[in-house]
């Protein structure tokens, strides 16, 4: 598990009260201030280790292609580059660290979106439930569409 002990239980329970149905509040919510700061401090600390494994994973493969560059006579990669276009393999500490991260994103009140800047017209391809509970727009109807959608003589700047 990547999160372990209670505060993993506490994410989890935040994590499925935001998901229920009509974008419901969270059921559950840290009852002060002082364990919402030692949950934020514990999940700091747990994201902090599981950054420093995946640059050792990182070397480890640095090393590792460099051999198999070496071996094969490859020295610019494009060859294998290409090829590893396809199918990205990540290690467990990356996978964990993704997962953190996009439970983190899942959680939080704010509201949060990502566009792809890469893509015409700069779709969102990622908006959280606290987004959908500050604009009133759910999340499906939110990713693809330009973020402009939120501006209009209706809109309410407050």
């Amino acid at each position: 598990a990547i999160l372990g002990g209670t505060w993993g239980a506490t994410l989890a329970r935040m994590k499925e009260g935001n998901h229920e149905e009509g974008g419901a509040e969270a059921e559950y919510a840290p009852s002060s201030v002082e364990e919402l700061a030692a949950l934020a401090s514990k999940l700091a600390a747990r994201v902090q280790q599981l950054e420093q494994a995946l640059q050792q994973e990182r070397n480890k493969c640095r090393l590792l292609e460099q051999s198999l560059q070496a071996r094969t006579g490859e020295a610019n990669g494009s060859e294998t580059t290409s090829q590893r276009e396809e199918q990205v393999v990540v290690s467990k500490a990356e996978y964990e660290l993704m997962q953190l991260k996009a439970l983190a994103l899942d959680v939080v009140q704010e509201g949060i979106t990502i566009a792809d800047c890469s893509k015409p017209d700069q779709p969102l391809i990622y908006a959280n439930a606290g987004f959908a509970r500050i604009t009133g727009y759910s999340v499906q109807a939110t990713v693809g569409n330009n973020c402009r959608f939120l501006q209009g003589q209706e809109t309410d700047s407050e």
